[in-house]
């Protein structure tokens, strides 16, 4: 499994596989290491992605802003995320694998509104779900797997030496993942990612809805008009001039 350096934690499964149980195929489910090989087959099919999307970001306070966007993906490692608030731009996200840039938009007039450092990593760590760029590896192991049975297979994994603990729900009759939660070394959650009104294009099953929380922050992405392995040029992974290097 490929980790990435987000904060809180923040460590996900590919999802580019993830569905509603009602309306995609069935999967025939063999064992854990099959399935986990079958996820990153999934994965593989995907090289390139492109959507429109509409951003719900929710303030502390209860407040929340709803911004448009588009977003572009390449795999292995690279994402670009566009929003605007009513026309003007509002970010521009950026990952490669030299790392994450933002640029907030109109610099004189800053976005109270929109995540900090802290959540737009968070939202570029949903992103990067979407678009199959954090994939399972078959041959790293779970430490911890659920095998009683049932509809759900849950998975979990260490993720730092103070106890910390990946975990994630995957439906077995449609091989697709629910719901990925961080914990603590004391079993406090940090971070939870949850997927769900999944669609289906060109074979490939995506969600069509991505809600991260972390700590008082949700950010909510809805996911429109996916374009599957589209040609994309060099430059749809470029940094904004003024974007700012956060990690």
């Amino acid at each position: 499994m490929i980790i990435r350096s987000l904060p809180v934690g923040a460590l996900l499964l590919a999802v580019l596989t993830t569905g509603c149980a009602s309306e995609l195929p069935a999967y025939q489910w063999v064992d854990h290491d099959t399935a986990m090989r079958d996820i990153a087959a999934r994965a593989d099919a995907v090289k390139t992605l492109t959507a429109r999307c509409r951003i719900i970001l929710q303030s502390p306070d209860g407040g929340s802003t709803q911004l448009e966007g588009v977003i572009a993906t390449s795999r292995p490692d690279q994402l670009r995320l566009r929003a605007w608030k009513l026309s003007q731009p509002a970010f521009d996200l950026t990952i490669t694998a030299d790392g994450l840039w933002v640029f907030d938009g109109d610099t004189e007039h800053p976005h109270d509104d929109l995540p900090a450092d802290q959540g737009f990593a968070w939202l570029a760590s949903a992103l990067e779900a979407l678009g199959g760029i954090v994939v399972i590896s078959p041959t790293e192991r779970a430490s911890h797997v659920d095998r009683r049975g049932g509809a759900t297979h849950r998975i979990q994994r260490p993720i730092n030496e103070g106890g910390g603990v990946l975990t994630c729900d995957l439906d077995r009759r449609t091989l697709t993942f629910r719901q990925c939660m961080v914990q603590d070394g004391n079993g406090s959650l940090l971070a939870g990612i949850i997927f769900d009104r999944y669609r289906v294009t060109d074979d490939v099953v995506h969600p069509g809805r991505i809600e991260a929380s972390s700590g008082d922050r949700t950010i909510t992405v809805l996911v429109d008009d996916v374009e599957i392995n589209p040609e994309l040029p060099a430059s749809a992974f470029v940094p904004p001039p003024r974007a700012t290097k956060k990690r």
